[in-house]
């Protein structure tokens, strides 16, 4: 994937300074959690395995809407049966056009490129205690 406004990514590693190292090592660890969830709520909710050809601003609905059913679910001990579970036509094929455009431009953008180094620098000035053990 490359880098966007809503995509992160890790520095390359012939790019790489004390500060860029520890940002790679910040991101891996909030990437290995996020994957962690992912990974209980895709178990639930198969429409999860296969990629969401929405908008970033409708994805985020959905994510939403699927993290509040996963939390129902665990408070309620899973006491419902596939019944119960909505069925969801695909009927969203010129949203998968647009979509599609969008990821052929590899380039990243300013923004992107901004938000990384501000990350880079927030993760330098705030450092966890143990990150330099981890990072050399």
């Amino acid at each position: 994937f490359p880098l966007t406004d809503h995509i992160i990514r890790p520095y390359p590693r012939r790019q790489l300074t004390n500060e860029r190292r520890i940002y790679n090592y910040r991101i891996s660890r909030g990437r290995k959690s996020v994957e962690c969830a992912f990974g209980m709520m895709v178990s639930k909710f198969r429409l999860l395995e296969t990629p969401i050809h929405f908008g970033v601003n409708n994805i985020d609905c959905i994510i939403q809407a699927v993290c509040v059913l996963h939390n129902f679910i665990r408070i309620h001990d899973g006491s419902f049966t596939q019944s119960d579970k909505p069925q969801i036509q695909s009927c969203y094929q010129e949203q998968l056009n647009q979509n599609q455009s969008k990821l052929n431009n590899q380039r990243p953008t300013n923004n992107a490129v901004n938000l990384r180094n501000r990350l880079c620098n927030f993760f330098s000035i705030h450092p966890l205690p143990w990150q330099e053990k981890y990072t050399v």
